[in-house]
Parts: structure tokens; sequence; C-alpha cells
């Protein structure tokens, strides 16, 4: 059965490359939990010329689990302050980016089957 949602939110796994020394890179994954855009809202995006994937995540992204850490290993708090940290690192932007239209595009059903 399919249930329409007004507000519909979900996690969804994110894979992010995290560079380290010597040209190598680290796969990290993680859970966010992102909101569906309203067509209006999406129209804004996919119109503009220049598309800014920090404002997109910042109207997308609501939470994410307990995977993401802080430095000294404690749960990073879902709020305003650590979402801009994150989403300011390139290559954590880029992975979240990714995986949201990733989600909304209906890809990972067609691979699956």
């Amino acid at each position: 059965m399919f249930i329409v949602k007004k507000d519909h939110q979900f996690l969804w796994p994110v894979e992010i490359f995290m560079p380290l020394d010597n040209g190598k890179v680290e796969c990290q994954k993680f859970n966010v939990k992102f909101k569906i855009l309203s067509k209006e809202q999406q129209n804004n995006v996919l119109g503009a010329t220049h598309v800014d994937d920090v404002k997109i995540l910042r109207d997308v992204v609501v939470g994410w689990d307990d995977s993401i850490k802080s430095e000294d290993g404690r749960n990073l708090e879902f709020n305003a302050e650590n979402m801009e940290d994150l989403i300011h690192i390139p290559y954590v932007r880029i992975g979240i980016f990714k995986a949201y239209f990733k989600a909304i595009s209906g890809d990972q059903a067609r691979i699956k089957n």
C-alpha cells in the first residue's frame, strides 16, 4: 500500500570518501534524515543557473543518526551549528548531496531490479 505523506522524511545511507595521506581515501558511512522538497522548491533548484548545494542541503537535511561522532567519540547532535560545520567540508557535502538525489531519483530501485 502506498501512503501519501505531506511531510515525507526518510533516513538514507550516505557514503563519503575522506582523503588520507599518500593519495588514499577512506570510505565512511553514516545515515542522514532527509525531507522531500516540494515541486516548487524542486523547480527552483533544477531551474537555477547556479545550483547552491549548501542551500539545498540546509533545506533537505533534517537530522542524522548516531553514526556521526564528534572528535571525542560522542554522538554529534543534529543542530544548525553542527550542520554548517559538516556541509562546509567539501567531500562530506558532495556525499550528502549525491545521496539525496540518488534517493529521490528512484535509481536504487532500478539497480535492485
